[in-house]
């Protein structure tokens, strides 16, 4: 459940911060294993960073929700 929230509050901040309404589209990712920790946002807004107890580090499109890499072992 707290993944689909992820992926739903990243596409409505995408969806905010280029002033847009959008449909919002829910799909199915691997995502973290564990509790997000931390996220941090890119300074243009595009990309953003979650940290997780599962020993990873993911980056995602902030405007499309979808996960581009996950770091393992940070």
């Amino acid at each position: 459940m707290l993944k689909k929230c992820l992926v739903v509050v990243l596409a409505l901040f995408a969806a905010a911060l280029y002033g847009q309404e959008a449909d919002v589209e829910v799909f199915a990712q691997l995502g973290h294993t564990d509790s997000v920790r931390s996220v941090a946002f890119s300074p243009d807004g595009t990309r953003v960073l979650s940290g997780s107890w599962d020993e990873t580090a993911k980056l995602w499109d902030a405007e499309t929700g979808r996960e581009i890499r996950t770091f393992v072992g940070h």
